[in-house]
C-alpha cells in the first residue's frame, strides 16, 4: 500500500527541515523558533548561574557539585535543587548523588534557621512597609 502523495510530501518536508536544506532551516533554527533565543552567557562570578547552566547543558554531576557547595554556604535555592537532585537524580537522570547524613543534617539546620528568620520577619504585629 502506498501513502498518499501529501503524506509523503509532509514526511519529506519534516526530514528536510530536521536535516536542514537550502529550502528549509535545520534544527538550530527550529529550536530557536520553538524555545526562543539562547540565554545570555553566565557571569563567571555567579556560582548559582553556572550551576543552572550546567543543568541546562545536561552536565548533572557538575551541577550537583556546584549546587552542593553553594548549599553548604547557605544558598537556599541551591540547597533545594541539590536536595532534589540527591533525592530524584537516579530516577530522572541516572545520576547518583552522594549525600552523607551529616551533610543532609547541616542543610536541614540551615533550612530551619532560614525559616526561623523568615518567620520572625513576618510575625504578627510586625509592621512592614511596601
Amino acid at each position: 500500500m502506498t501513502q498518499p502523495s501529501n503524506i509523503r510530501r509532509a514526511g519529506l518536508c519534516w526530514r528536510m527541515a530536521w536535516a536542514g536544506t537550502p529550502q528549509l532551516p535545520g534544527w538550530p533554527v527550529w529550536k530557536s523558533l520553538l524555545f526562543g533565543p539562547p540565554a545570555a552567557p553566565v557571569d563567571p562570578s555567579d556560582g548559582f548561574g553556572q550551576a543552572l547552566q550546567a543543568l541546562a547543558d545536561g552536565d548533572w554531576h557538575q551541577a550537583y557539585v556546584q549546587l552542593a557547595d553553594l548549599a553548604d554556604d547557605g544558598h537556599d535555592e541551591a540547597r533545594r535543587l541539590a536536595l532534589q537532585l540527591a533525592s530524584h537524580g537516579q530516577r530522572l537522570f541516572g545520576l547518583r548523588c552522594a549525600l552523607p547524613p551529616q551533610r543532609r543534617a547541616r542543610w536541614a539546620a540551615l533550612a530551619w534557621s532560614a525559616g526561623q528568620q523568615r518567620q520572625a520577619l513576618t510575625a504578627p504585629g510586625r509592621t512592614t512597609t511596601r
